[in-house]
């Protein structure tokens, strides 16, 4: 099983602030995966030890553990386009300035 899958399998089970977690989590498994706890936590509106707390109960021991297998998982069949926009997202996160508008490539 996957983690998107293993993560949908606990999701019922789970408060609303850790499915807040989990859906960023799920809407965006790329982009997700290369934020840090702190970036995590703003964009579910949580605290850092709730996006900790799901790294357990999803079993991993470790939260890059966690993003990687969701980068993983995000990388399996991904059009093009989806691609060089996640491209972007990196590059802008490690500080690349990018245009507000037009194409990057």
């Amino acid at each position: 099983m996957n983690i998107i899958e293993q993560l949908h399998q606990v999701l019922p089970q789970m408060s609303e602030k850790l499915q807040a977690v989990a859906s960023v989590l799920l809407n965006d498994s790329y982009r997700s995966s290369l934020m840090s706890v702190r970036q995590l936590a703003k964009e579910a509106g949580v605290s850092s030890a709730t996006v900790l707390g799901l790294v357990q109960i999803l079993g991993f021991k470790h939260y890059k553990d966690m993003c990687h297998a969701f980068h993983e998982s995000a990388l399996i069949d991904v059009p093009a386009h989806a691609k060089a926009e996640r491209g972007k997202y990196f590059l802008q996160l490690q500080g690349f300035p990018f245009p507000a508008t037009g194409d990057f490539l």
